[in-house]
């Protein structure tokens, strides 16, 4: 399929049966998508690839979300980041604003509405919407 963008999302989860489902919805959509099973995978597409936008799990072994953010914060990649979740994280929630993250999904959630943020993420790094912290969006 022809791309519709270049807008390049890297997409991180352990879970695969999650990086495949946002895989294969983000490509349907026309973005070209690159996954990793950790943050250290992630590490290497990311050391070697530039990406508009990463989509993280928090939780995952090896190295987890909240590390992988802390990397690319440090590292000053300019991309927007999105966490999708099934840990609370109310009292993470300044912390991961900081490290460049603009909304955090909780799991399970609706195809629809990652989709929808991924447009609202490209959007702020593309500083056509302000970001105006974390929000959160119940599935």
């Amino acid at each position: 399929m022809a791309t519709k963008n270049s807008h390049k999302i890297l997409v991180v989860d352990d879970e695969q049966s999650i990086r495949e489902a946002i895989y294969t919805l983000l490509t349907m959509e026309g973005y070209s998508v690159a996954t990793a099973e950790d943050g250290i995978v992630a590490l290497k597409k990311l050391q070697n690839n530039s990406y508009d936008l990463l989509i993280t799990d928090l939780v995952m072994p090896n190295m987890g979300g909240a590390e992988l953010l802390d990397w690319v914060y440090q590292s000053n990649l300019k991309m927007t980041a999105l966490v999708i979740t099934g840990s609370p994280i109310s009292n993470m929630e300044e912390y991961l604003k900081d490290k460049g993250a603009f909304a955090c999904i909780p799991k399970p959630f609706q195809l629809k509405h990652l989709s929808f943020m991924v447009q609202k993420g490209l959007k702020i790094k593309s500083g056509r919407t302000p970001s105006k912290g974390i929000n959160s969006l119940k599935s």
